[in-house]
């Protein structure tokens, strides 16, 4: 598995792919995460604790990408295509269970038949085969569990409990999809739940035997059923177990999720359903030529205006930011720059007030507008995390649509662009700092970062509630470091704001938890794929004239 990389060198998040894609069937919000051709060694090592024989070690190669549900299938799901819901523990957002394999094979032809003019050309949807399931499952890992850390007993485990719905936790019952950790693909509840049927037929494994593409025998008894469920125990949850099942038992603990797979050989996902991102009007800006570092930086004074604006129905509270001119980059000599990435110092001028988020936004914010809860490190306080461009652009469309008559006259949510940001994160400094100070060391801990961000000295390598380090002068807070944000704009080398399109890098803007000091400084610049997702990615949100 490949790992994806910030421009400027660091780490994003392990095994993440590079511009990871995801469709969506939106009559009935089925998500879909594009897995990429690859091998991986399936099974488990002796040692494994748990394991059975059934679990031989053998490598496998997917010779063509395919795609896989983001979750179980839902019982909302389940019964907008087949007309009934047959779930013993009612919930729409829950897992479908009480079907057999037949039930989940009729569910995937009813889907080709109903959206046969919107599935991406030369795929169609099936249950996915055990190599694809598990494949999917490891997400690069190659340890009992997908968050890269092995069972520490075989039947109540702590880091089971991170990523599964199993019988040390479930209270026996199902629970909403999409509640626990996913892997480093995005992909949910694949270790508890309910199991999940697979395509194949059961068949033994050969050790030492390279498989290409294997869908098992063409016959048989027994259809493979795969992942963890709400009434087993820690080692029945673990990336490598498989049961053999009848097909025709319908039983509470199992369901099924899809995969989208190629029609013959070859075939590539075409995402011309990929949300399309437009720029909303922004600010009109004037960068000058670059000029020469001084100790003293132009930007207007913050007046005290009273006009910073709260929606009180998520206690989302936005600071104002008066129009004004700044230097933005960073002067030659300022310790951590980075030559590859770092705008040079250049006077950038702001010709329109604007709105920015006090707080990056929290995972109870997130949460409240979007009915989904992708962050690693869970807490309502932590900024949300693992989402996407097109996630936190989304954010700022139905957060236009829950204030519509109630924001500020003229103005609308978005993303803030670079620029933006920087002036907003720098409240009239020209150091590396907001809190006016430089940044003493390159790495290790950097007393003038800690009082202002949370960062690989100080973060326990977790993010934090947002605003327990102090604010900047203009009252924003962890601009510095706990998450690093998405900004409005694409990357485009040594020049500003140009617009996103589905080809584009993406700017990311501000330190995160567990980055060095250099990459924590105002002008630091990060790029990724607007579909990467990360723990260490955020965003922050921003009110401007929407015309």
């Amino acid at each position: 598995m490949r790992k994806i990389c910030f421009l400027f060198g660091f780490l994003l998040t392990t095994n993440v792919l590079l511009a990871q894609d995801v469709w969506t069937l939106k009559d009935i919000e089925l998500e879909m995460i594009k897995c990429p051709a690859g091998d991986f060694m399936m099974g488990s090592p002796k040692n494994e604790l748990g394991r059975n024989i059934k679990e031989i070690p053998h490598k496998v190669i997917l010779s063509d990408s395919f795609m896989i549900g983001k979750y179980e299938v839902t019982q909302k799901q389940y019964k907008a295509v087949m007309g009934k819901n047959p779930s013993k523990f009612k919930n729409d957002s829950q897992p479908v269970e009480l079907v057999n394999w037949n039930d989940a094979k009729e569910f995937c032809e009813k889907l080709n038949t109903k959206y046969s003019a919107s599935i991406p050309s030369g795929f169609k949807f099936d249950l996915p085969t055990e190599a694809q399931w598990e494949y999917a499952c490891r997400a690069g890992t190659n340890t009992a569990l997908n968050n890269g850390k092995d069972l520490t007993t075989e039947y109540k485990c702590d880091n089971l409990d991170e990523v599964g719905w199993y019988e040390k936790n479930s209270k026996f019952t199902t629970h909403p999809v999409g509640q626990k950790q996913p892997n480093a693909w995005g992909i949910y509840d694949m270790h508890g739940n309910v199991s999940e049927w697979c395509r194949d037929y059961d068949s033994n494994y050969t050790e030492g035997k390279e498989e290409k593409d294997p869908v098992g025998p063409d016959t048989g008894k027994d259809r493979i059923i795969r992942g963890g469920n709400y009434n087993v125990n820690a080692k029945l949850c673990r990336s490598a177990l498989r049961m053999n099942v009848n097909p025709k038992t319908k039983d509470i603990k199992t369901g099924f999720r899809v995969a989208l797979i190629p029609i013959g050989n070859g075939n590539e996902i075409n995402f011309a359903s990929k949300p399309e991102v437009t720029t909303p009007p922004q600010t009109t800006i004037q960068v000058k030529e670059p000029v020469s570092s001084t100790n003293t930086n132009d930007a207007l004074p913050q007046k005290e205006t009273n006009k910073d604006w709260v929606f009180s129905d998520l206690d989302l509270q936005m600071v104002y930011c008066k129009a004004g001119k700044f230097k933005m980059g960073s002067p030659e000599n300022e310790l951590g720059r980075a030559k590859e990435t770092d705008l040079g110092l250049c006077e950038v001028s702001i010709d329109k007030d604007f709105y920015i988020g006090k707080f990056e936004v929290t995972q109870s914010q997130f949460s409240s507008v979007m009915g989904e809860k992708p962050s690693r490190y869970a807490g309502d306080k932590k900024p949300v995390e693992k989402v996407s461009y097109y996630k936190a652009v989304e954010f700022c469309k139905k957060l236009n649509e829950l204030t519509k008559d109630k924001r500020p006259a003229g103005y609308e949510f978005t993303l803030p662009t670079e620029i933006q940001w920087e002036y907003a994160c720098r409240a009239e400094t020209d150091s590396s700092l907001n809190n006016g100070k430089q940044i003493s060391v390159e790495k290790g801990n950097c007393s003038e970062l800690n009082e202002i961000a949370w960062y690989k000295a100080n973060s326990g390598t977790t993010t934090h509630d947002v605003g327990t380090k102090a604010a900047n002068k203009w009252g924003i807070f962890d601009m510095h470091g706990n998450v690093a944000e998405w900004c409005l704009d694409a990357y485009n080398g040594n020049e500003l704001a140009k617009e996103v399109n589905n080809n584009s890098k993406c700017i990311v803007k501000g330190g995160a938890y567990f980055y060095e000091p250099s990459k924590n400084r105002s002008a630091s610049r990060g790029v990724a794929a607007p579909n990467a997702i990360s723990s260490a990615i955020g965003f922050r949100v921003v009110l401007v004239p929407s015309n």
